[in-house]
């Protein structure tokens, strides 16, 4: 798992402070917007999930709140 934040950075670290996560976060600024409609996110909007195979083939992408249960049926193949 990478998350992706679209923020400046000092507002990302200082959320990863007050949010602690088990991931990487990449600071994409807004080009990570750009990179997210290319993977099928056309309105923007947040939170957005995709999920790739290990060869890199997009699986899935999922505009708005998911679930770990939710994810692993997709790797699963359901």
């Amino acid at each position: 798992v990478v998350g992706a934040a679209v923020d400046q950075p000092t507002a990302v670290r200082d959320f990863l402070v007050r949010t602690p996560v088990s991931f990487a976060i990449g600071i994409g600024g807004f080009e990570a917007l750009d990179v997210s409609k290319a993977l099928g996110n056309t309105q923007g909007g947040l939170p957005f999930t995709v999920v790739f195979a290990p060869g890199g083939r997009l699986l899935r992408a999922i505009v708005g709140e998911t679930n770990r249960d939710a994810l692993v049926a997709i790797v699963n193949g359901r």
